[in-house]
């Protein structure tokens, strides 16, 4: 009972914000993350109205997912090896870092054609800084041609 109204309260606040700001809340996609989370939890905030949960742990992922099922709309968040492509492209709608064209290649032809195509977000490094992740700026245009391919 205590999660389903912090979770209520946490959208009734957003709502309250969006309105405060001359937002549509509807235009705006809230995103629990549900790293280290219990399922049930989850099913409570699906229910208050959170429709997008962001997992970093594939297995973590996997077992939350088969359990709650596909209603919600699953993001891949953080980094990924190659090697858990395919089931990462069976389980989720989103990916969202992609910054190798050989992830994203992989990421795609593992994904079943029954399936919706995957979405990806490409992440950049504009400034090439060694300690940051992503692609430079100056190959935007190549990857993002290879990926709509």
């Amino acid at each position: 009972m205590i999660q389903l109204n912090r979770s209520k309260n946490f959208i009734a606040e957003f709502n309250k914000t969006c309105e405060r700001i001359g937002r549509d809340p509807q235009e705006i996609t809230i995103l629990g993350a549900t790293k280290s989370q219990k399922i049930e939890p989850l099913k409570i905030a699906f229910k208050s109205g959170i429709k997008n949960f962001g997992e970093n742990f594939l297995q973590e992922a996997e077992q939350k997912i088969l359990e709650i099922g596909h209603e919600p709309v699953w993001h891949f968040i953080g980094s990924m090896q190659t090697r858990k492509a395919k089931k990462i492209s069976l389980l989720f709608d989103w990916v969202q870092t992609i910054d190798r064209i050989k992830v994203a290649k992989k990421l795609n032809e593992s994904r079943p054609e029954t399936m919706k195509k995957l979405n990806v977000c490409i992440q950049v490094n504009p400034d090439n800084e060694e300690s940051k992740s992503g692609i430079p700026l100056s190959e935007c245009h190549n990857m993002m041609e290879e990926i709509v391919r």
